[in-house]
């Protein structure tokens, strides 16, 4: 009698290991088939942010700009008798066509949310803070970092220089 009910835990038991092991089997099929719809949607969405960087990069490209205006040449003075200039009066200042000194560009800082893991062959591994590893080279966009402009050695380490600042090896 006690044999026999142990043979029924048993064949309930392995019943129960066949269908936690074909449920298992079904949500490793779901998870694969959403990291690949993921995968798909993160390239997707980085092929139309880089045209649309390239269509505004074209457009401020081609933006003319506008030639200062000529000054009109001075009328022909009728010859005299030079008058000499009374001495408390100073000479005007020269109008020249430069334009106004800018403000010297501000160096731009550490970008948030991104961290250099390597760098290889003119190409750098970088990680979010997901932990999604993104390739990347000069002449790629990376969401909220820009547009990357170089990867270069500073000193003893890497940087990878973007449009809005660099992304170091620093930690979280």
């Amino acid at each position: 009698m006690l044999h026999g009910q142990i043979a029924e835990r048993l064949e309930r038991l392995q019943r129960q290991d066949g269908d936690l092991a074909g449920k298992v089997a079904s949500l490793a099929e779901r998870l694969t088939t959403l990291a690949e719809r993921q995968d798909h949607a993160d390239r997707e969405q980085s092929a139309r942010l880089a045209a649309l960087v390239d269509k505004l990069d074209k457009r401020q490209g081609a933006t003319p700009v506008a030639a200062a205006p000529l000054a009109p040449a001075p009328a022909p003075v009728a010859a005299a008798a030079p008058v000499a200039a009374p001495k408390h009066v100073a000479a005007e200042p020269a109008l020249t066509g430069s334009l106004p000194d800018k403000p010297p560009a501000a160096k731009p800082g550490t970008i948030e949310g991104w961290v250099l893991r390597d760098v290889y062959d003119g190409m750098a591994m970088i990680e979010n803070r997901n932990r999604r590893l993104v390739e990347v080279g000069p002449g790629d966009t990376l969401p909220g970092a820009g547009r990357v402009e170089a990867i270069e050695r500073r000193g003893r380490t890497w940087v990878v220089v973007t449009s809005k600042g660099v992304i170091t090896p620093q930690a979280w």
